[in-house]
């Protein structure tokens, strides 16, 4: 027998961004609930697909309500399955999606929220999507890198390291960014690229992974060489 949840004795609060009225399903993450649509969570990803085949156990062994709709519990946090939902419901606006050329701290979260998110419940898609508008930030050679630097400089180390990280665990989709992304991180102080640096508008510590930090460490001065257009040779006198 389902447990019927009310509004009263809800023990998470319904998102202020994400609930649809006519959703019919809730995932509460971090204590915040989205109410959205299981027929799109299953289109877009084989994980929920799967997922929501089997009621989630609970205490009671029944099915946790509210207003009609089966209550799911994410192991995510609140802000990360916000931005992964919003962009998830409307994939087709964020596919014209053209992130500022100032890429602010906001902007790289939500981004690296819902890159990090669809990589692990398998939505391709979307991977793709937000690959594609970072690439309007990353420019494809090493000159464009070059003109745009000065724009990219502002970015804080502890974001451009976050980038890099979930850049290399997306795949191919990802994997074109990479080269201006750690050109960036070569950048950085050689103390923050060693021991990590504290997130600029976020609570924690940022830091390269192993093979990352080994990348940009042994290859800070070859970085330029690999950007994904190499430099036009200068002409012989």
């Amino acid at each position: 027998m389902a447990e019927q949840a009310s509004a009263t004795s809800l023990p998470w609060t319904k998102s202020t961004e994400v609930w649809f009225d006519d959703g019919n399903i809730i995932l509460v993450a971090g204590g915040e609930g989205f109410r959205i649509f299981r027929g799109i969570l299953a289109q877009q990803s084989p994980i929920f697909a799967d997922m929501l085949k089997v009621p989630q156990p609970t205490a009671t062994s029944g099915e946790i309500m509210y207003d009609g709709c089966p209550v799911v519990f994410m192991p995510d946090t609140a802000l990360e399955t916000k931005h992964f939902m919003k962009a998830l419901h409307d994939i087709g606006s964020m596919e014209s999606f053209s992130p500022p050329n100032s890429l602010d701290p906001a902007t790289i979260y939500a981004i690296d929220d819902i890159i990090r998110l669809s990589m692990k419940y398998e939505v391709t898609r979307l991977v793709a999507v937000m690959c594609n508008a970072l690439s309007q930030c990353f420019p494809a050679s090493y000159d464009d890198f070059c003109k745009a630097y000065v724009t990219l400089q502002k970015m804080p180390a502890g974001e451009s390291f976050m980038l890099a990280t979930t850049l290399r665990a997306s795949g191919s989709a990802g994997r074109k960014l990479l080269p201006p992304v750690l050109l960036l991180c070569a950048h950085q102080e050689l103390s923050q690229i060693l021991d990590g640096v504290a997130y600029t508008h976020r609570d924690g510590w940022s830091e390269l992974d192993v093979q990352t930090k080994r990348a940009v460490l042994l290859a800070r001065s070859k970085l330029h060489n690999m950007a994904l257009g190499p430099r036009k040779a200068t002409p012989a006198p």
